[in-house]
């Protein structure tokens, strides 16, 4: 899984855009944003992973769903 990085360039630009700020976003450092990004979902679906595998006593059934997120949602924004 991997981040485009057209993608996030033109978010970020966008949202710099929005709060007028003048700043150019170089390649090297949206290269760094898309692996800070794939690190914090592969986190975030590791830990709801866990919480699932905790609450489940069937361990085939691996279905995460909203409430799984909610559980870590704070804990990993804290830790990101």
């Amino acid at each position: 899984m991997s981040f485009q990085h057209e993608a996030i360039e033109t978010l970020l630009k966008e949202v710099l855009k929005q709060k007028n700020e003048k700043l150019k976003v170089s390649e090297e450092s949206i290269t760094i944003l898309c692996d800070y990004l794939q690190l914090l979902v592969k986190e975030a679906f590791h830990r709801m992973h866990k919480v699932k595998a905790t609450e489940s006593a069937d361990e085939y059934s691996m279905d995460i769903d909203l409430s799984h997120y909610e559980k870590i949602l704070s804990q990993l924004l804290l830790d990101f």
